[in-house]
């Protein structure tokens, strides 16, 4: 079993542009308190990180209220280098429930629309943030069918390949995101 660990580490990770950069202060240490203690200051949307609906829709689903399972299952990688459209959406395998997009690939809104037509409950992007710079329309598109959205994975050593991933948001009551330790394992390689 090989298990590929696609999150950022903190707080040396991506950062969207305007938002706050996270920041590790030390609190307490071994040498003068006899432990080590320290404060994380971040946005809930630095690094490897899952978008809440309520992220851009005041009545969307928060971050605690998202059904866990939804980050947890088969997944597959693909690799997309361009633009995303209908087209490459209805040609996925049928069977494909977690959608890992490898590469520079950016989601259309038309893109998105066509995930009606497939069982795909989340989709995951390298990426800081999903459908480039219609972001705003296809944030909304995905949350308002209920899809997950995982951004800022790092893929770049995970072979295109289907996977088991674990990517579960902190329990964050009234959350609009959450980060995430986010891995791949791929249960054919022992």
């Amino acid at each position: 079993m090989k298990v590929y660990d696609i999150s950022q580490p903190l707080p040396n990770c991506a950062v969207y542009e305007g938002d706050i950069s996270p920041i590790i202060s030390q609190i307490k240490s071994i040498s003068e308190d006899g432990y080590n203690l320290s404060n994380l200051t971040m946005c809930l949307h630095n690094g490897t990180h899952i978008d809440a609906p309520s992220h851009f829709n005041r009545f969307g689903e928060t971050i605690s209220a998202m059904p866990i399972d939804l980050f947890v299952g088969d997944a597959n990688v693909f690799q997309f280098d361009n633009k995303i459209t209908r087209e490459d959406i209805i040609s996925l395998p049928k069977g494909v429930t977690r959608l890992l997009i490898k590469g520079n690939g950016i989601l259309s809104a038309e893109a998105a629309l066509a995930l009606d037509y497939t069982d795909i409950k989340l989709i995951a992007c390298e990426s800081q943030s999903i459908g480039g710079e219609n972001f705003f329309m296809v944030h909304r598109l995905l949350s308002g069918r209920s899809i997950a959205i995982l951004e800022g994975v790092c893929l770049k050593d995970v072979p295109v390949g289907k996977y088991f991933i674990s990517a579960l948001p902190l329990n964050i009551l009234d959350g609009e995101a959450s980060p995430t330790r986010a891995v791949l394992i791929d249960l054919t390689a022992f």
